[in-house]
């Protein structure tokens, strides 16, 4: 081991080839953090030398921990892998479902590559499968201009205008991409075709649900947000004084509901 004067007799790039080793090999741990400080939630306690590793990092196929304790396959086995992740056919690692058939090992056991295990995964909520079966993408990757399928299907218009988007979207006008429904209406465009600013094809939509239109017609906005201070909808009638006056008067008359009820209760 090196001693403190000895630390002091060594050059600049001795000293620089030194600390590389120590980074490298894992065995300096000025920067880990001991098992006492590993958050539950996120970390993952090694089992012999005191390290906490990110959760993401267990059983990844990649030794993390010095002892492999993060990758230990009983562990591995019995883990469910987070929203939008699937097990590999060996049961050990979760990959993302967008890699899967993507042309990457990211599977130790490569199944993330076999056609056969990718067509029998499912593809989560706001995801769609490519038309070859084999990949799942994400509704708002349709017809985007950036090809995600591998197939290139994602960019087919027939296939675009087939998918449906789901519960949290709208189609643009012209039947081919999905937008966020928040994103609707609120000045800038999301769509290709930038009917999401038509104001026509604005009024025609319906908010989702939980959502008010402003006055105008155009806009969808959180009620909570009404009279906050904050403008949220470009015609400013979030903060209008008819609009204010109302949110009050509600609240007022919730109030007295409330109070009349619980009179009738005592």
């Amino acid at each position: 081991m090196y001693s403190q004067d000895t630390f002091k007799d060594l050059s600049w790039d001795k000293m620089k080839y030194l600390l590389s080793t120590l980074f490298v090999y894992g065995v300096c741990n000025f920067f880990s953090v001991s098992k006492a400080n590993c958050d539950p939630w996120f970390q993952f306690s090694c089992t012999i030398n005191d390290i906490c590793i990110e959760k993401y990092q267990r059983c990844d196929g990649k030794n993390d921990c010095i002892d492999g304790s993060d990758e230990e396959q009983t562990m591995c086995r019995a883990i469910e892998c987070y929203a939008e992740h699937v097990k590999c056919q060996n049961g050990l690692q979760c990959v993302d479902l967008r890699d899967i058939c993507d042309g990457d090992n990211d599977c130790a056991d490569q199944s993330d590559e076999d056609e056969n295990f990718c067509k029998a995964n499912k593809c989560p909520e706001d995801f769609v499968k490519c038309k070859d079966d084999l990949q799942c993408v994400h509704v708002l990757e349709l017809c985007n201009g950036r090809r995600g399928c591998r197939d290139g299907s994602d960019e087919n218009k027939d296939f675009c205008n087939e998918t449906k988007c789901g519960d949290q979207f709208l189609k643009c006008k012209d039947d081919l991409q999905c937008v966020f429904s928040p994103h609707m209406c609120n000045g800038y465009s999301d769509c290709r075709d930038k009917s999401d600013e038509d104001e026509e094809f604005c009024k025609a939509n319906k908010c989702e649900e939980g959502l008010v239109k402003c006055k105008d017609g155009i806009e969808c906005v959180n009620p909570r947000f009404k009279c906050d201070g904050d403008y949220d909808c470009n015609d400013r009638s979030d903060e209008d004084e008819d609009t204010c006056k109302e949110t009050k008067r509600s609240f007022s008359d919730f109030l007295g509901y409330r109070k009349m009820e619980r009179r009738l209760q005592s």
